[in-house]
């Protein structure tokens, strides 16, 4: 799945819970990601994966 940037996004579930994402962009960016009410800001690099769980919304 591509999201606004270019970035391609992967997201696992389970039991309708968010489980895992993992975002890569062609370039260096800070994003916005939001969860139902929540929000936390990504800084991505270039090229390079980043991957957090859902933990990290709590």
């Amino acid at each position: 799945m591509k999201a606004r940037g270019n970035i391609t996004v992967g997201i696992n579930w389970k039991e309708a819970k968010l489980v895992k994402v993992s975002l890569k962009s062609i370039k260096n960016q800070t994003i916005i990601v939001r969860y139902g009410n929540l929000k936390k800001e990504v800084t991505l690099k270039a090229e390079k994966e980043t991957v957090f769980d859902g933990a990290s919304f709590q």
